[in-house]
């Protein structure tokens, strides 16, 4: 919930699904999807909030993919404390990841290309 509160504050529009419609461990229907996939379309990114509990979900992969194909916009923000508290799918090494730097939410795309998530979400 801290990072949908930071982000929100620094200008972006989060969406949580579990907060505002979907219901964990209920079967998903049509409704579920096509509201999803609207709120996908309407995205210009993906912040993947990795944790614990995060890569069991049935959900990311579809999710990750739909962005990653509309636009290529996916990043990975690591919540845990502790790294080993965390099961990653292969997958999530291909996105670049977000760490807190200064105050500031930055995205590392690469060994010298750093630049503020605000600023990578709006390009």
């Amino acid at each position: 919930m801290a990072l949908f509160l930071f982000l929100r504050d620094e200008g972006c529009k989060p969406y949580l699904p579990q907060r505002f419609s979907r219901k964990k461990g209920q079967t998903p229907n049509i409704k579920d999807i096509q509201n999803t996939r609207d709120i996908l379309s309407a995205s210009k990114s993906l912040i993947f909030l990795d944790g614990p509990e995060a890569t069991r979900s049935q959900w990311i992969p579809w999710e990750i993919g739909y962005i990653a194909g509309k636009n290529g916009k996916v990043a990975i923000f690591t919540a845990a404390k502790n790294q080993s508290d965390i099961t990653n799918s292969e997958f999530l090494s291909l996105y670049p990841k977000i760490s807190h730097q200064n105050g500031c939410l930055i995205v590392d795309k690469g060994p010298r290309e750093k630049i503020e998530l605000y600023q990578w979400v709006n390009t």
